[in-house]
């Protein structure tokens, strides 16, 4: 690989600690897209797709902005490998080139459920986790959200929302980040990741005020947007509901914000009080504990008035299915009923969902992929929630951990 390491001058401002972030519908100049004999890698259908041809032969992209200190999370998913999953994919931070090779912190999955962490260098890999299997992957061609975070000598490696490494080292200080791909098998050895909605973000990157500005354009590579409040909540704020009582809880701890259910006849909904008219709330949502059955209502809510009870309801299940009602004057009208759809990760796995309301237009995102669309023009102003209830008769204490929120006006 002869790629400079160029920084790349994206020319937009993002704020909130927020380096760079892409979710890839349009092609970017940030990225090295590239055709050798070792694989490919290109820009299309809103994700940014990289293949391996040979075995054992990590292909990879890299992303031309320097990101010394700082975290990245990016949506992935498998599409294609050998039959039994033996495929390697994942990041690198503080990446650079050198003598034609690529040196750098590896954090990275296998299809078949494994995860490693490895130091780089002069062509060869010192492993400071070497493969360990891991309940965190979600196995096969599957969605995985992946986050590696190097600040100072801290290394950090989440899965789906599980930490599933950490450990120091100082080996490398400096460089970018980079994506890549791989097939361990012989007699198999192509295989093909896509990736999403990539974010990249300084140490204490928290949006934490108690009246939330507008504060940075979108990413390169995306319509123009404003983001009105962000949270990754390392701490707690005013922006969002604290509440603490018998039966239901929400409050930010331990960098997620968590909500709680103690009982199936309760609906516990967090407000954020943010005015977001015309706007799309992005965030992850993981199912920490709930009933064995998994019948659980995740969701959020915008256009929300406590005080009228009136607001749209985007629900998914972590059995798979998903909805969106309308709240007014406190009943529910059903504007599409519950859907099965293949994007949501079932079980006590994270799903990272977008509710959008721009006009009288209403979507739900689910891991990248539009799985219901509405349209009603009841409510037309209000704020955003969050919104957790039990569906199951016989439902133990439930919990959702939110985290990586944003909310975005277009």
């Amino acid at each position: 690989n002869n790629s400079s390491t160029t920084a790349c001058e994206t020319g937009e401002e993002f704020g909130n600690g927020t380096i760079y972030q892409d979710d890839f519908s349009i092609s970017s100049q940030c990225f090295e897209i590239r055709e050798t004999e070792y694989g490919a890698s290109a820009i299309s259908d809103g994700v940014l797709s990289v293949n391996s041809n040979i075995r054992a032969s990590w292909n990879d992209t890299m992303l031309f902005v320097e990101a010394g200190d700082s975290t990245v999370t990016v949506e992935t998913e498998q599409i294609s490998g050998p039959a039994n999953n033996n495929t390697g994919y994942g990041m690198m931070c503080r990446a650079t080139y050198k003598n034609g090779a690529i040196e750098g912190y590896k954090f990275a999955i296998s299809g078949d459920g494994f995860v490693t962490v490895g130091i780089q260098k002069d062509y060869t890999i010192i492993p400071l986790i070497d493969w360990t299997p891991s309940t965190a992957i979600n196995l096969g061609n599957a969605k995985n959200v992946l986050s590696a975070s190097c600040i100072g000598d801290q290394l950090k490696f989440s899965v789906n929302g599980e930490v599933v490494f950490e450990s120091t080292d100082d080996t490398f200080t400096s460089g970018n980040f980079a994506l890549l791909v791989t097939s361990f098998e012989e007699s198999s050895p192509t295989a093909q990741v896509d990736f999403d909605n990539l974010i990249i973000r300084k140490p204490e990157s928290s949006a934490s005020s108690t009246n939330p500005e507008p504060v940075a354009t979108a990413a390169a590579g995306t319509q123009s947007s404003i983001i009105l409040y962000q949270d990754d909540f390392s701490s707690p704020n005013d922006a969002i509901e604290t509440l603490e009582e018998d039966l239901a809880s929400s409050m930010a701890k331990n960098g997620v914000y968590s909500v709680k259910v103690l009982d199936e006849s309760v609906m516990n909904i967090a407000e954020i009080f943010v005015d977001a008219t015309d706007s799309e709330l992005t965030t992850q949502a993981k199912l920490v504990t709930g009933p064995s059955d998994y019948n659980v209502a995740i969701g959020s809510l915008c256009r929300f008035s406590f005080e009228s009870q009136n607001g749209y309801l985007f629900q998914i299940s972590s059995t798979g299915f998903a909805n969106i009602l309308l709240l007014k004057d406190g009943q529910f009208f059903i504007l599409k009923d519950w859907t099965y759809s293949d994007s949501i990760n079932q079980g006590y796995t994270e799903n990272t969902f977008t509710s959008s309301c721009i006009g009288n237009k209403l979507k739900l995102i689910v891991n990248g992929k539009t799985i219901l669309e509405a349209t009603d023009d009841t409510l037309s102003s209000g704020q955003f929630g969050l919104f957790l209830q039990s569906l199951s008769t016989s439902s133990p204490p439930t919990e959702v951990e939110f985290d990586n929120l944003v909310i975005t006006k277009p």
